[in-house]
């Protein structure tokens, strides 16, 4: 009779060979590998020490059970060792190395298991002492106050701008292409310009018709006038002409 042993739960070492030969995989032959057991005494069960009564098992065979390696390579004592581990227990942390730019942290008095650097642009991190030192210095800063402006240092072509709180500015002159002040130079030149005489009248004679208003007015700006009318005029100067109409 030949049965096929799909699963063996009992360790090779739990039974004398001398009672179970065969490997606990693959095809058992009852009248060549289970010497000791009868095609009528075999039953169909999971192989294992609970199911078996009849099996005899020894303390070093038990001790030898569970001291066994498992597949993925642990062992029993891997198991107790961990069992032995306190867990949820506090974690000191207390400050390590510490530099410009770096902060270390230390956990139950170590090296440093974790070491924070100075923020970037980019990225979160640490309040350097460089930038530690620029927010002093901008704090110290006064805010909101008053600035008086006043007339500066002045040249031909440039005036300066006084400032009670900051930097001066210096106003250049205007050019071509570009705005800026009245220089000296251009002062003159209009003081000159507007002293001229822009429209002058040279040996131009006048005209007016004053027809029999003898009393018109005479046009002026000129050095001599033509009347023209019926009545002479009372109002001719020296150098005057007069063209009677009647």
């Amino acid at each position: 009779m030949v049965i096929n042993h799909s699963t063996a739960h009992v360790p090779n070492d739990i039974v004398a060979s001398a009672d179970w030969n065969a490997n606990h995989t693959g095809t058992l032959n009852h009248g060549t590998e289970l010497t000791n057991v009868t095609a009528d005494q075999h039953h169909a069960q999971i192989h294992d020490a609970a199911s078996h009564s009849d099996i005899t098992v020894t303390g070093a065979n038990i001790d030898a059970a569970f001291a066994h390696v498992s597949a993925d390579g642990s062992s029993h004592a891997d198991v107790v060792a961990n069992s032995l581990k306190e867990t949820n227990v506090s974690t000191t942390l207390s400050t390590g190395t510490v530099n410009a730019t770096t902060y270390g942290i230390t956990s139950d008095g170590g090296v440093d298991d974790v070491v924070l650097v100075e923020a970037t642009t980019d990225a979160a991190g640490l309040l350097g002492a460089d930038k530690w030192d620029e927010i002093v210095a901008n704090s110290l800063k006064n805010t909101n106050v008053t600035t008086n402006l006043s007339a500066g240092t002045r040249t031909a072509t440039t005036i300066d701008v006084n400032s009670s709180d900051g930097t001066n500015a210096t106003l250049v002159e205007a050019d071509t292409t570009n705005a800026g002040i009245l220089g000296s130079d251009k002062w003159d030149e209009i003081v000159a310009n507007t002293a001229k005489v822009s429209y002058v009248k040279t040996n131009v004679k006048g005209h007016v018709a004053h027809g029999a208003t003898a009393g018109t007015a005479r046009a002026t700006g000129f050095t001599s006038v033509e009347w023209v009318g019926s009545v002479e005029p009372t109002n001719a100067e020296n150098g005057d002409t007069w063209i009677d109409t009647t």
